[in-house]
């Protein structure tokens, strides 16, 4: 089964067509709700790539990058949550309901979105992440590379 590319939003489309031709991709939303929304309808089986842009204050933008494991981020209290390991790329994929400013983590090369830790939390099992570095956490760089 070949895998779909799910994407949060119509940039990330454009992009993903270009690195993913002839697989499907499905834009899902940004954040928890749009990725229960929209993936409730695809097999568990379904293999996945998880593509789109994060933020990094370590990796160069334009970077593509592969996950190797996907946390997700708790900036004001404590909680031992579910690790997910995807490869053994060592970048590891905070996930975040709202846009991270500062890396306040112990991941000195954390990268951050706001839709893989949900995608896996929801029980896809065979998921790829790809991820492409569009800012250093910051709004302005983040509005200009779209």
């Amino acid at each position: 089964m070949k895998p779909l590319v799910i994407v949060a939003n119509s940039v990330e489309k454009k992009k993903a067509m270009r690195l993913f031709k002839g697989h499907q991709i499905k834009v899902m939303g940004e954040g928890f709700y749009q990725v229960l929304n929209n993936l409730k309808s695809i097999s568990k089986k379904q293999p996945l790539i998880n593509f789109g842009l994060v933020g990094s204050d370590h990796y160069k933008i334009g970077e593509v990058l592969e996950v190797g494991t996907s946390k997700l981020l708790h900036v004001n209290y404590p909680l031992k949550d579910k690790t997910f390991k995807l490869s053994n790329s060592g970048v590891v994929c905070y996930t975040s309901n709202s846009f991270v400013t500062s890396n306040e983590t112990k991941d000195k090369k954390a990268i951050f979105d706001m839709e893989l830790y949900y995608i896996l939390a929801l029980g896809y099992n065979v998921v790829k992440s790809i991820k492409l570095v569009s800012d250093n956490l910051s709004h302005k760089q983040y509005k200009q590379y779209k």
